[in-house]
């Protein structure tokens, strides 16, 4: 038998963190590992989530986005992608932690927290690889920390240490999509630490706004419930009794399947989905994010195809675009993130200093 030291894909074959195999390959392969790792928690069935959780997704963005970034882990493989994120950001109650319960009950998963020391986070990623990993409430970490931890989620890597000998310990490289939750994004964050956030940070945390801009806070479509809040707790229910199937089915659906095959249909399907929503002029960071975004719906559409999921063609491809042009209204458009920020940090300039530091060109007595 193979041992290998963190879940994901072997080849054909994906182990996942409670140890099962999915697909075959030419050898037996053994997940073993030093310590113990998180265990799905799987309830009720697949058919009691589609009818109870899945299909109130529907007609919401941010929860048939949240569900679809849940699937896409296990594509990064395939897709040649990296590892990388999604944050909702907004007010508190406005739904956001209802979309990573909904994310997180495709695997059964616990919500973790950015309140966490380095070793836990490197941890959970490792678990994750070629998963998916939530994080509730950035608010509750300092700017520092939760500008190392959104670093090395994003860039899929443990950090560097050395042993009591002074020899460099190897690292773990991982491959996941994590999605976040928090009143303020990345950058504000960084800033209440005194930080800057770079432009790749931003391309490896996507920060989309939770509210959805229907009155509604994150929903849009409320299914005959009286408002946000009942159908906030009507799921939360629904979670409890079913969870953990969509993500079973999921591995099955893709290690039965022709993997050449589905590497062409995924990039296919990419590259249309580019086509169709990226600006001509769109700058590298954007189209960057935008394939994020693509992976998102490739996945969400596979996974109904599949059956797993009980939405019709196109839905997820929809709100996948809905949620990739909110964050370009809410970055500012299309450019560059660098020059838009020197733009206002002129503008910044200008309004503080004012006269003290400006006069007219033509006016030489003015001081």
């Amino acid at each position: 038998a193979k041992s290998v030291k963190i879940p994901g894909w072997n080849a054909s074959q994906y182990i996942a963190v409670d140890g099962k195999s999915y697909g075959k390959g030419s050898e037996r392969v053994c997940l073993q590992v030093s310590g113990a790792l998180p265990q799905p928690d799987i309830k009720g069935s697949l058919g009691g989530w589609q009818k109870t959780v899945a299909h109130y997704a529907r007609g919401n963005s941010r929860l048939i986005l949240a569900i679809s970034a849940a699937l896409a882990g296990p594509l990064l493989y395939f897709a040649n992608e990296g590892a990388g994120g999604f944050h909702f950001s907004g007010e508190s109650s406005g739904g956001k932690t209802t979309a990573l319960r909904v994310a997180s009950s495709v695997w059964g998963m616990p919500l973790r927290s950015w309140r966490t020391t380095d070793n836990a986070a490197e941890s959970w990623a490792k678990a994750a690889n070629d998963g998916f990993l939530a994080i509730d409430e950035l608010g509750q970490v300092d700017g520092r920390a939760a500008d190392n931890m959104a670093y090395m989620l994003g860039n899929g890597q443990t950090k560097g240490r050395a042993n009591r000998d002074g020899i460099a310990k190897e690292t773990a490289e991982f491959r996941l999509v994590f999605l976040s939750t928090g009143e303020i994004g990345l950058a504000d964050k960084i800033q209440e630490g005194r930080g800057k956030a770079k432009a790749g940070q931003a391309v490896r945390m996507i920060e989309i706004p939770a509210d959805a801009g229907k009155g509604m806070r994150l929903f849009e479509e409320l299914h005959g419930f009286g408002d946000g809040d009942k159908l906030a707790k009507y799921l939360f229910q629904a979670i409890e009794a079913n969870q953990g199937h969509a993500a079973v089915a999921w591995l099955q659906y893709l290690s039965a399947a022709n993997h050449d095959q589905l590497r062409n249909a995924i990039s296919e399907l990419t590259a249309e989905w580019l086509d169709k929503y990226v600006p001509a002029d769109a700058d590298g960071q954007v189209t960057r994010v935008a394939r994020r975004f693509a992976l998102l719906a490739v996945a969400g559409e596979l996974a109904a195809l599949a059956g797993i999921l009980p939405w019709e063609d196109g839905e997820a491809t929809d709100a996948a675009a809905r949620c990739f042009n909110d964050w370009i209204a809410s970055r500012g458009g299309v450019g560059s993130h660098e020059i838009r920020e020197g733009i206002q940090a002129i503008q910044d300039f200008i309004a503080q200093h004012g006269n003290s530091r400006f006069q007219k060109k033509h006016d030489t007595e003015e001081k």
